[in-house]
């Protein structure tokens, strides 16, 4: 469950920050059709003024260059012409096909755009470039500057548009990040609260509302980290407290004649001490007072060892074979294997196979498998069982036993080596619990 929420609070802070950027594409593109719009808009204004200017000016240009040819056209004069006056000449006459440039189209390639029915001259376009078509008596003479065409003009200012959109975009795209970062921070922090560490602060990075969002969660964290020490010192000093008067009430039993009353308040007694114990150990390992006592030990023979105390209990528990040295602290671990051991027997079935015991070796790490073919646990409460005093079978009968402290001591143990525990269960089927410990 607890993955499950981290998966999901990872995906928001991502739509998040694909929202905005998705936002700074949109605006861009927006502006960019804007630009250019206004941009086509002004030069074909400014185009069909100039058209109108050029058609007069072109027309009686065309008529003195065409006189100066001559009729027949003499291709002597046009390329003195062409090479002068930098222009492109085309002639198209009977008997005669010359062009100054190879570049300069026939008459039928050219789009035209206006005529000149009186005169004749016609003015079109070819590929941007801006061509004047007079007619003679035998056929055509085509005009043209040799100097840039309009539309490369216009693509120049349209790639300066883009360019300039490209920075913006990038600034914007960085300036987005930087704006996030805090929230990274603090979402990195909520993932290290939620996983327990309440010592983690997150930089307060600004002076804005994310800069106070940021003390607000540190102070957050300070007060869940103050409770959670609050409440395991209460329950430190609750549980020393209750061994003094649960000592004396055993002593005054072992007084009392023999009974059925005198029996059953003992059971209860004992529970409560077992009850206190195991809040104590718990507490200890979870403060500065819970420190280790490691050696090397032989695996196999502890978990024999701890084993033959159910001997007799159904349906039994079938010990490793193989083995493994590692560093524990023998009277904790015990604890561990003590409570695995009274699960697995617990809630398997007088039918079922033994319970299983392995002892496998990767590397630098030994995994100690205890695999039960019993009940199973659900698949929603396999996280939870973990957690103090939560107990699957909510009925909390003595026939079911226990207080919900035996997993979350286990896993408060195992963690103390540096270790980690993890169960895999299907209902019906058993369960298996991996204990992975460092080997040395």
């Amino acid at each position: 469950m607890r993955h499950t929420r981290t998966h999901k609070m990872k995906l928001q802070s991502a739509s998040i920050f694909l929202k905005l950027l998705l936002v700074f594409v949109i605006q861009s593109l927006v502006l960019f059709a804007v630009i250019v719009g206004f941009i086509r808009h002004v030069n074909r204004g400014d185009s069909e003024r100039n058209r109108a200017i050029l058609s007069k000016n072109i027309l009686k240009y065309a008529k003195l260059l065409v006189r100066e040819i001559g009729n027949p056209p003499r291709i002597e004069v046009a390329k003195s012409i062409a090479d002068d006056l930098d222009l492109q000449i085309r002639i198209e006459t009977e008997g005669i096909d010359w062009a100054s440039d190879s570049k300069v189209p026939y008459s039928k390639e050219i789009f035209e755009w206006q005529k000149h029915p009186r005169q004749g001259l016609r003015i079109g376009d070819h590929h941007g470039k801006l061509y004047a078509i007079y007619p003679t008596q035998n056929g055509e003479i085509i005009f043209s500057s040799e100097s840039q065409p309009l539309w490369r003009m216009r693509n120049d200012v349209v790639i300066s548009v883009v360019a300039g959109l490209s920075i913006a975009l990038l600034l914007s795209y960085l300036s987005a990040r930087k704006i996030f970062r805090p929230i990274r921070a603090l979402h990195e922090g909520m993932l290290k609260v939620a996983a327990g560490n309440f010592e983690h602060r997150v930089p307060i990075q600004s002076r804005d509302e994310l800069g106070e969002l940021a003390s607000t969660f540190n102070d957050m964290s300070r007060q869940l980290q103050e409770m959670v020490a609050a409440k395991g010192q209460l329950l430190l000093d609750v549980s020393h407290e209750l061994r003094s008067p649960i000592t004396r009430m055993k002593m005054v039993l072992e007084f009392l004649d023999e009974g059925k009353y005198v029996s059953a308040l003992r059971d209860d007694m004992n529970e409560m001490e077992s009850l206190v114990s195991s809040l104590l150990e718990n507490e200890r390992l979870a403060s500065m007072h819970g420190n280790l006592s490691i050696s090397k030990l032989d695996l196999r023979t502890l978990v024999t060892e701890v084993a033959s105390q159910f001997a007799g209990r159904a349906p039994g528990i079938q010990c490793p074979e193989n083995t493994s040295s590692v560093m524990l602290d023998n009277e904790r671990f015990r604890i561990v294997l003590r409570n695995l051991f009274e699960n697995a027997l617990k809630y398997s079935s007088h039918q079922s196979k033994p319970v299983e015991v392995s002892i496998e070796n990767k590397r630098e790490l030994t995994l100690l498998k205890i695999r039960d073919f019993g009940i199973g646990i659900p698949e929603k409460e396999k996280e939870l069982v973990f957690e103090p005093f939560y107990r699957v079978d909510k009925s909390r009968v003595r026939l079911t036993g226990g207080f919900g402290l035996g997993l979350s001591l286990c896993r408060r143990i195992v963690q103390a080596h540096g270790g980690k525990i993890e169960l895999y269960s299907e209902e019906g089927k058993g369960t298996t619990v991996v204990v992975e410990l460092r080997t040395p």
